[in-house]
């Protein structure tokens, strides 16, 4: 994993409001070593969600669904294929924030293998 692509994915997720002012999360993809899409959790919905959700109550927009979402705005289908993703959460610990597990749910492990993404890196 990256650590200048792992550190500006943190950095993203402390930034983002989150849900629940809680759940902070950023994902990025990768391409030929360059960070070209990123994307955060949040309140906002979108049609990806209603393919890619979890279950149909969770509307609402996961990192990973909007990093792919972005990157397809930049990408081929094939770009993206050669592509790789990376997940970030980070949780407020007193007055720091750390990281923990990010590993994709259910719903976005879907969308990641529906676009074929070569590899997923998540924090822990």
């Amino acid at each position: 994993m990256n650590k200048r692509f792992k550190q500006t994915l943190i950095d993203l997720a402390i930034a983002n409001d989150g849900i629940r002012g809680r759940i902070k999360l950023a994902a990025g993809i990768i391409y030929k070593n360059r960070l070209v899409a990123v994307g955060k959790n949040s309140y906002k919905s979108h049609p990806m969600m209603g393919k890619f959700g979890k279950n149909p109550e969770a509307i609402y927009l996961h990192a990973e669904v909007d990093a792919i979402k972005n990157a397809l705005r930049i990408l081929s289908l094939q770009q993206l294929e050669k592509s790789d993703i990376l997940v970030v959460r980070v949780k407020k610990d007193g007055h720091d924030y750390k990281t923990c597990l990010a590993k994709p749910c259910d719903g976005c492990m879907r969308a990641i293998q529906t676009f074929n993404l070569r590899q997923i890196f998540y924090t822990e």
